[in-house]
């Protein structure tokens, strides 16, 4: 008899369990739908892979020609040559050269809002090539520009748009992924819930500020590689006689908390591009001057991804200080 009474109790007990396991499981889903439905601000992580072509330039990868899927929530066209498809002249006597990483490339945001389109939009006599990828560091930014230059006439102008954390090597080949980051790159993928979650809960936008920053004030042992890359880079174009310019792109942390401290990195930079005689512009002080919230100008929860309104910044500075076109 008691046998039976304890039979009872564990299957009572596990139908309790179960059904609150599909109470939460439900709560979840309603908040994944409401999130989706009511904060299209949250962006995916994720790129479709069929995107992607390993290798593309030299030792590097880069888009696949002809390639559409979703980068960050959203829908992008790659041209034939391998680049994010700004709707310029198939053909052109000029060509402006944009090189940077995500940031340049603008995920999450349209190619028309991205300040690469609004340029081609603006100039639309020349060809304006985005060659910005996802994960690109400046040893890939060396990659695509060796193959490209004598590859490529046209090129007039150039424009190397820095991320602050541009010193990091690419570590997409040949790693292996521990279980935990497959799982929180499956959540950054697919859910909008943990990507809001995330942001709310936690200052990301600190800590990856804060973990490069160190890079610039302890300093690595890598910094005097980086700047020699970063002036063989411009060199590069100045061996063609093509007129390049650099852009120091800010962080969401830096215009949060206008701290004069925390531009040590771009007072690094700045010190080395102008010691060298490097055309440069930084872009913190024409955010800063604006005084605006510093979020309206990036991605929710994002550290360094520029918004639309961030793009214009970029776009309008370019505009006015580093690229005149002969039109």
């Amino acid at each position: 008899m008691k046998v039976g009474v304890g039979v009872s109790e564990i299957k009572a007990r596990l139908l309790l369990l179960l059904s609150s396991v599909l109470f939460v499981v439900i709560l979840l889903l309603l908040a994944e739908l409401f999130v989706r439905l009511f904060m299209p601000e949250v962006k995916l992580y994720g790129t479709t892979r069929s995107l992607i072509r390993d290798p593309a330039f030299g030792k590097t990868y880069g888009w696949a020609p002809d390639a559409t899927g979703v980068c960050f929530s959203t829908p992008v066209q790659i041209d034939h040559r391998g680049f994010r498809d700004l709707g310029g002249p198939a053909a052109a006597d000029t060509s402006l050269l944009l090189i940077g990483d995500s940031v340049l490339f603008g995920v999450g945001v349209e190619a028309e809002s991205t300040f690469a389109g609004m340029l081609q939009h603006a100039r639309p006599r020349i060809r304006v090539v985005n060659s910005g990828v996802v994960g690109y560091s400046l040893e890939d930014y060396h990659e695509v520009v060796d193959y490209l230059l004598p590859r490529d006439s046209t090129i007039r102008s150039a424009v190397v748009c820095y991320s602050l954390n541009d010193f990091e090597q690419n570590l997409s080949r040949g790693q292996t992924t521990p279980p935990f980051w497959n799982l929180r790159g499956f959540f950054r993928e697919n859910s909008k819930l943990y990507v809001w979650l995330k942001a709310t809960l936690f200052d990301r936008s600190n800590d990856f500020f804060q973990h490069d920053f160190n890079f610039y004030a302890e300093p690595s042992p890598d910094l005097p590689h980086i700047l020699q890359l970063l002036d063989s880079l411009v060199g590069k174009f100045t061996a063609k006689g093509i007129d390049c310019k650099v852009v120091l792109l800010p962080y969401e942390y830096q215009l949060r908390k206008n701290d004069p401290k925390l531009l040590l990195p771009q007072q690094i930079l700045s010190g080395n591009l102008r010691e060298r005689n490097i055309s440069f512009v930084d872009a913190y002080p024409i955010f800063a001057s604006m005084n605006r919230p510093s979020k309206e100008f990036f991605m929710f929860g994002d550290h360094m991804h520029l918004s639309p309104q961030g793009h214009r910044v970029v776009f309008e500075m370019i505009v006015e200080d580093i690229f005149v076109a002969k039109d």
